[in-house]
Parts: C-alpha cells; sequence; structure tokens
C-alpha cells in the first residue's frame, strides 16, 4: 500500500498514461449479486450507487451497510430489502461446518467462526479471485499490444495504457463491468482515472 506521499515516484513511461479501473461499492454488491433475489439484482442493475437505494446521507448508509454486512449488528433499514442475504448468511454460517466451496470453486476452511466472520470470509474470497482471474485474463489479453497490465490494487486493476491504445480502456471496463454476468446477471460498475503519475489520478468515467 504506497503511502499517497510517496505515489508521485510511480511515474507513467513516455507515450503511457497510468489508467485505473476501480469497482465500485464491490464487496456489497458481490453480496447482492451472490446472494439477493432477483428484483434486488434489478434494482442493483439500474443504479451505479447502490447505497442510494437507501434512506440517508451516502456517506452514512455506506458505513451502516457494511456494518450490518459483515458484523453481528441488525440495522432496520436492511432487513426488509436484503432478507434473502441474511437468509443465505444463516445457511453459510451452517455450511461452514461441513464443506464451503465459493463461487469460484475455492475452499474456505472455516470452522467454529462466527456467522458473520464465515459471510465476510466468503464475500472477501469472491473480490479476491475475481480480482486474480481478471489478472489472469488482462495479462493472457494484452500480450500483442503495448499497454500492459501493471499491478492489481484492492479491489482496481492499475493499467499502462498507450497513447495510441486508449480505446483499450473501453474493452478493460466493459469486460470488468460483465465478468460475473453469466453467473450473476449482475453487472459491476467500474470508475475510471487516469494520469501522468499514481498520485495525479483524474476521474474520467
Amino acid at each position: 500500500n504506497t503511502p499517497k506521499e510517496k505515489r508521485d515516484l510511480i511515474v507513467a513511461p513516455p507515450d503511457f498514461e497510468i489508467v485505473s479501473c476501480d469497482f465500485r461499492a464491490f464487496q456489497p454488491r458481490i453480496a447482492m449479486a451472490c446472494f439477493g433475489g432477483q428484483e434486488l439484482k434489478k434494482e442493483i442493475n439500474n443504479t451505479e450507487d447502490i447505497y442510494s437505494l437507501f434512506e440517508g446521507k451516502r456517506k452514512d448508509v455506506k458505513i451502516e451497510l457494511i456494518s450490518w454486512l459483515f458484523s453481528d449488528r441488525t440495522n432496520n433499514k436492511f432487513e426488509y430489502k436484503l432478507s434473502n442475504i441474511r437468509e443465505e448468511r444463516e445457511r453459510l454460517h451452517y455450511a461452514a461446518k461441513y464443506d464451503v466451496e465459493n463461487s469460484f470453486e475455492r475452499p474456505l476452511f472455516l470452522m467454529d467462526e462466527k456467522e458473520n466472520v464465515v459471510f465476510q470470509s466468503y464475500i472477501c474470497s469472491e473480490e479476491a479471485d475475481m480480482i486474480f482471474g481478471l489478472t489472469a485474463h488482462f495479462e493472457r489479453e494484452l500480450q500483442t499490444t503495448k499497454s500492459y497490465l501493471l499491478f492489481p490494487f484492492f479491489d482496481a486493476l492499475f493499467f499502462y495504457i498507450h497513447k495510441d491504445e486508449k480505446q483499450l480502456i473501453s474493452y478493460i471496463k466493459s469486460t470488468m463491468s460483465h465478468y460475473l454476468y453469466s453467473q450473476t446477471n449482475v453487472l459491476f460498475p467500474v470508475s475510471i482515472s487516469s494520469g501522468g503519475t499514481l498520485s495525479d489520478l483524474k476521474d474520467i468515467t
């Protein structure tokens, strides 16, 4: 995790720019994609900001939702619309006593963890495996281009994009957004920013 004051040391080579492709609200959207009902999936496909689906200031809703998903706290704001997630979380906790695999068929070795810990472990494994899968995909797909993948960074991928290949940005964004669509029927919105150094990236979404 490069400190903010050091990020200007990561500089794009001549004729390149650094492009960041960052999933929006990644973990909550994974939870809704994996465990939400069809109506919820339709709703989140129609908005890039899933926090706008709930009453309250966005900053407060974001904190409350993540807390509700990954702790043992209750919150009436989410209990009805996200009831499927609550039910699946309980089912997952029961299954964890035996064998659990995520959707990428990775086994999760969980024993006596609390229900919220089992659920968070599952969602984090989905997040990591999706990023790993996309990393491998772009490593292959960009072999014949001047542009290339720089590194994965939490829920984002960073690229060096050549000035003559800026059309690749749309391809990268679409690929990331649709990566799990065939399994979940959910799109994953991606924010794009670019710049000459890691510290001066500007939104170009």
